[in-house]
């Protein structure tokens, strides 16, 4: 009964201090992080571990411990739903107390943390040693490796989180204290392994995961009490925890089959429920307890989203059976396994990517770029870009700040964005880029010398080999001679340094030099000629006409550029033509020397060639005349006047087209520019043809413009074209005669209303006469309507069957008022009894009779016989 209670105690608690020494020994990085609080769909937490072998000793009485582990195999994955992971894996070989035996074991260790996207591996193999008197140990091996995306992704459904392996060889423990005896309780024999795993496949709910951790041990055989008993894993032990958080946890414990074969070799199988005790002689009253622990498996909710397993391969215990004062026990392939995780499943849904740069929205947030554009920093380089491949800063358009942004040094110039200076000569990639040398090449110019140390140093060309052309690079004028790079002749004694290293003089040394005065004979002596850079064997370097010494010595010119103006001419050529060939434009005129010459024709000394008062310039560029041409048009009025006087196109001989070229229109007086100068409707060729005056609207003077004239038919050169006394102009608008105001009458008819007057008669009357005054309508033919014409009434109206003709007033029906009308009296139409004779319409009484005609053709009488009357007829 007392080994009983014993056996329940030591079961139930020495199985789960294994686990948690254990946890205590390696794993409280792994524990820490649960007191984060975080999103339920966001965090997670898997733990996987195996030790291989451990064993402890222990006694009561006086308080001494002595345990020993070894192939410790561990996986942690965790995210606590802020962005921050991370994925660790480790192997630790050995731990011995009171010793530490540490080193004597394989330790591996891979992490994979927030911000490394990275695959970490590590492995380490150790050949193993002893502690005398406490252990020793064999070979052991160790790998761990952790994966990792970033602290917004999920590995790869296919890939592991987390992957250990620690593989241990020949553990043999020396023997502990059991109640005052070393007992030696369980030795290793041969290899053991023990493999952890996390993955995180699909649970079948959009981008949720599965969290699935594995342990696993494998077979092996062990030595016990004393080599009494050998015990053979036969069967491996393992766990598997299949976490989806949709439903409860799953497990799949492998429990693993033992079996024990004592001295007489008789073999047992260890059943978890019937546990074995073994004596051995070589230890008096120390009992063995053997066991292989079934394991526990504990879901704690519905969804499985946190949950626990357990697993040994077997375990003993040694026990004192007089004094109670002291045990031992030893496992080997303790497993455990720890999982949490969110309702639904580890939600890997990818975050999204706003401005498509290859980096999430959340990591952006946490690297202070702009989640909406692409190029924070606006380097040339997408955010992603510089985070994931090239490792500059996403924020600085200059990470190494040599002046170069590093999208151009990355894109464009293929230096190291994160190297102020790539070729490491001294010059940073902006100051070599500005130069021009090669940021790539410590030396541009491969003469020996660095770029820096040329452009800060001696002060030559990094782009030239021979600065100063003296024959020598500057690297070797400085490390091998000591002359001057920058200069040709460094003792100024007229011979090139080059020269008289080639002839054995001293280049320190003028007095020695080999002066070579001038072998071209063009004036300039060899040194002259290699400090200007000219061939001293060449008279005429540029071959533009001049010595090289005229061009030096005379007319200042380069004697390496043929045109040193650039106007088109060399400059042999312009001293021919008596221009300057310093200035491209020698007189000013807006043209070119080269292009008056070659070109245009015109003198490249006179900047008016046609002397018209315009510069050739101005005619070619400006006007397009012909500046070889005074009058370009031929229009009889030159080019500068057209243009500065006139107003006129040089280019159009009648430049207002109305007929009459400019020239003709100067001397007549009428505008060039203007087709009808005087605005007559009438063009200045029509009226001169017409004979009008171009330079008056209305040339006779009647009020109406010339063209008015010509189109309504009247004679713009006569003021009153019909000669009926009216201007033209009155007869349009019409004139007020006091009696009739404003009647127009027909200009090219004298007698508009054809009654036998005159218009001009009828509206102004006439001079003198009997009717003298008397104005009529000049459009109504009769005007007092007594059916009597006025030209009728006022020229008198002839009674041909009585050969009697007599005028009337044409304003008014009886001129006299005797009762008939005047027509009645012309005619004699009452007068019917005398044979129709006429009577006078001006005269009341025409026979003077005594009575009215009318009276006396109511009488009966004749009013045109005196001798008849109304008493007498």
């Amino acid at each position: 009964m007392k080994r009983s209670v014993r056996t329940r105690s030591v079961r139930s608690g020495l199985s789960t201090a294994a686990v948690l020494s254990m946890a205590v020994a390696g794993l409280s990085l792994a524990l820490a992080p649960q007191a984060t609080a975080a999103p339920v769909d966001q965090s997670f937490y898997s733990y996987a571990g195996g030790t291989a072998f451990q064993s402890e000793f222990y006694n009561w009485s006086t308080g001494t411990q002595r345990y020993f582990y070894t192939g410790n195999s561990n996986s942690q994955a965790h995210s606590d739903g802020n962005g921050n992971r991370y994925n660790y894996a480790y192997v630790y070989g050995t731990q011995n107390y009171p010793s530490d035996a540490y080193s004597l074991g394989a330790n591996a260790s891979a992490y994979a943390y927030s911000e490394d996207s990275q695959q970490a591996e590590q492995t380490d193999s150790n050949p193993g040693g002893s502690i005398d008197g406490e252990f020793s140990i064999g070979t052991s091996t160790a790998s761990a490796q952790a994966n990792y995306v970033d602290q917004d992704s999920c590995v790869p459904a296919g890939e592991s989180l987390t992957h250990t392996v620690a593989t241990t060889n020949d553990i043999d423990i020396a023997p502990g204290p059991v109640s005052g005896q070393m007992v030696d309780l369980l030795d290793q024999v041969g290899e053991t392994t023990v493999t952890t795993d996390i993955t995180m496949p699909s649970n079948g709910v959009g981008d949720h995961r599965t969290v699935v951790t594995t342990v696993e041990g494998s077979t092996g055989t062990y030595s016990a009490f004393g080599g009494a008993l050998t015990i053979t894993i036969v069967t491996a032990p393992k766990i598997v925890s299949i976490n989806d958080g949709l439903s409860p946890t799953q497990f799949e414990l492998t429990q693993a089959v033992v079996t024990v074969e004592d001295e007489e070799g008789t073999v047992t199988t260890l059943d978890s429920g019937n546990p074995r005790t073994f004596t051995n002689p070589d230890y008096p009253g120390i009992e063995l307890y053997l066991y292989a622990p079934s394991g526990y498996s504990y879901p704690q909710n519905d969804e499985g989203t946190e949950s626990y397993a357990n697993l040994q391969a077997f375990q003993l215990q040694a026990y004192d059976l007089n004094g109670n004062n002291g045990y031992g026990y030893a496992s080997a392939q303790n497993l455990y396994v720890q999982s949490r995780v969110p309702v639904g499943g580890v939600d890997c849904t990818p975050p999204a990517d706003t401005d498509e740069d290859g980096l999430t929205d959340p990591k952006e947030g946490r690297l202070g770029t702009n989640p909406e554009l692409a190029d924070t920093d606006e380097d040339g380089l997408d955010d992603g870009v510089e985070v994931n491949t090239t490792y500059t800063n996403p924020t600085n358009p200059d990470t190494d700040g040599d002046g170069l942004l590093d999208g151009p040094e990355v894109n464009q110039h293929e230096t190291d964005p994160n190297n102020y200076d790539s070729d490491y000569d001294g010059l940073g990639d902006g100051d070599e880029i500005q130069r021009g040398t090669n940021p790539h090449s410590g030396d541009t110019d491969e003469d020996g010398l660095s770029d820096n140390t040329e452009v800060n140093g001696v002060g030559s060309d990094p782009l030239v080999a021979d600065t100063d052309e003296d024959g020598l690079t500057d690297g070797v004028e400085v490390y091998n001679i000591g002359t001057s790079p920058t200069d040709p002749d460094s003792d100024d004694g007229g011979a090139l340094d080059g020269e008289e290293i080639s002839l054995g003089t001293n280049p320190f040394d003028p007095s020695d030099d080999v002066q070579i005065t001038d072998a071209d004979g063009d004036g300039l002596t060899r040194t002259q000629e290699a400090a200007l850079g000219t061939n001293p064997n060449q008279a005429d370097t540029d071959e533009d006409g001049l010595t090289d010494g005229a061009e030096v010595n005379t007319y200042d010119t380069d004697p390496l550029v043929a045109d040193g103006d650039e106007d088109g001419l060399v400059d042999g050529d312009e001293i021919a033509n008596n221009t300057n060939p310093s200035v491209a434009d020698t007189d000013e005129d807006g043209l070119s020397d080269g292009d008056e010459v070659n070109e245009v024709g015109t003198s490249p000394t006179t900047g008016d060639t046609d002397e018209d008062n315009l510069s050739d310039g101005d005619e070619v560029n400006q006007y397009e005349t012909n500046p070889l041409s005074i009058d370009t048009d031929e229009d009889n009025l030159s080019d500068g006047d057209e243009v500065l006087e006139y107003g006129t196109n040089p280019l159009v001989a009648d430049t207002d087209e109305d007929g009459l070229s400019d020239s003709d229109e100067v001397v007549r007086g009428t505008d060039p520019t203007r087709a009808d100068t005087d605005g007559d409707a009438l063009s200045d060729s029509d009226e001169v043809e017409r004979g009008t005056d171009p330079t008056l609207a209305d040339t006779d003077e009647d009020a109406l413009l010339d063209g008015q004239e010509v189109n309504m038919g009247t004679d713009p050169m006569k003021a009153d074209s019909d000669r009926d006394g009216l201007q033209d102009g009155d007869e349009v608008r019409g004139v007020s005669n006091r009696k009739y105001d404003h009647q127009p009458t027909n200009p090219l008819v004298a007698d508009s209303d054809n009654d036998g007057l005159k218009d001009g008669r009828e509206v102004k009357g006439a001079a003198a006469g009997k009717f003298a005054g008397l104005k009529t309508d000049p459009n109504v033919v009769d005007t007092d309507g007594d059916h009597l014409k006025d030209g009728t009434e006022i020229h008198g109206f002839t009674n041909s069957a009585f050969d009697k003709t007599y005028t009337s007033n044409p304003l008014r029906i009886d001129s006299d008022r005797d009762g008939l009308k005047d027509r009645v009296e012309v005619t004699g139409s009452r007068n019917d009894k005398f044979d129709n004779e006429p009577t006078n319409p001006m005269r009341k009484d025409t026979d003077f009779g005594g009575a009215n005609d009318l009276k006396e053709i109511k009488a009966g009488s004749n009013p045109a016989d005196r001798d008849s009357t109304p008493f007498h007829p």
